[in-house]
């Protein structure tokens, strides 16, 4: 008897709670990953704000459990393709000195993650990755092939 597929679509943070899951429960059964808008590496906007006290309770563990880039490894136990937006629009924009390009909370180069098998980037804002056809298409064809159109 063999289990179906599970796929995962992450949005942002969504995305680092999939990486502690995996850590934590590493026999998981067989599917793909996509996050969306993920800062798998260290999040300029969360180190930033978390300079202030009042800012850092917002953020509770999530700032030390992956958005100062500290979330456990990527075992490549499942295929993983990363989504970044490009459309810099957002509260991030609030805080300056996001690395170009960005969709307005994350930078493209904090999405990139070691072990991803496919990684694109597409023009819509951190939000807009939710709501994006040309991301939904994208995250179905990676959920059946392996690969984002490109």
């Amino acid at each position: 008897l063999t289990s179906p597929a599970i796929h995962y679509v992450c949005h942002s943070l969504g995305g680092l709670v999939v990486r502690h899951l995996f850590h934590a429960y590493p026999r998981r059964v067989p599917g793909r990953v996509v996050t969306l808008g993920t800062p798998h590496g260290s999040s300029h906007v969360a180190r930033t704000l978390a300079r202030y006290r009042p800012l850092r309770a917002l953020f509770g563990r999530s700032l030390q459990q992956g958005l100062l880039g500290d979330a456990p490894p990527w075992r490549g136990t499942h295929d993983l393709g990363v989504i970044a937006g490009t459309v810099p629009l957002g509260l991030g924009m609030l805080v300056p000195g996001i690395p170009l390009p960005h969709d307005g909370t994350v930078a493209v180069a904090e999405t990139r993650l070691a072990g991803m098998k496919d990684h694109i980037t597409l023009p819509a804002s951190h939000t807009g990755l939710l709501l994006s056809a040309a991301v939904a298409a994208q995250c179905l064809a990676f959920l059946k092939t392996g690969r984002f159109l490109h």
